[in-house]
C-alpha cells in the first residue's frame, strides 16, 4: 500500500478531482491526504471508478483537508472523520 500526502491548493471543481485521479494512477498511490481543498462544503460520494473522496470544508475559503483512496484499499476502511480547524 502506497500513502502520500499533497497540497492541492484547491478542489472546488470535478476538473479538478479529475485531474488528481489522473496523476494518483500515474505515480501509484492508493490513499493520498490532501491540503488545501478550500471546498465550501464537504464532500464524501463514491467516484466512477470506485475510489473514495472524503473531503472536509474549509473555512472562509482557507484551508480543507481530505482523503482519496483508490479502488484497491476502499474495502479497508472502518470510518473516517475529517477534523479541519
Amino acid at each position: 500500500m502506497n500513502l502520500g500526502t499533497y497540497n492541492v491548493r484547491t478542489l472546488n471543481s470535478e476538473a479538478a478531482l479529475s485531474f488528481l485521479f489522473d496523476e494518483l494512477r500515474n505515480i501509484k498511490i492508493d490513499i493520498v491526504a490532501v491540503c488545501e481543498t478550500r471546498r465550501k462544503k464537504e464532500m464524501s460520494v463514491k467516484w466512477n471508478d470506485g475510489s473514495e473522496v472524503m473531503l472536509g470544508a474549509a473555512k472562509n475559503g482557507v484551508g480543507g483537508v481530505g482523503f482519496i483512496v483508490l479502488p484497491s484499499v476502499t474495502s479497508r476502511i472502518i470510518s473516517m472523520e475529517i477534523v479541519s480547524h
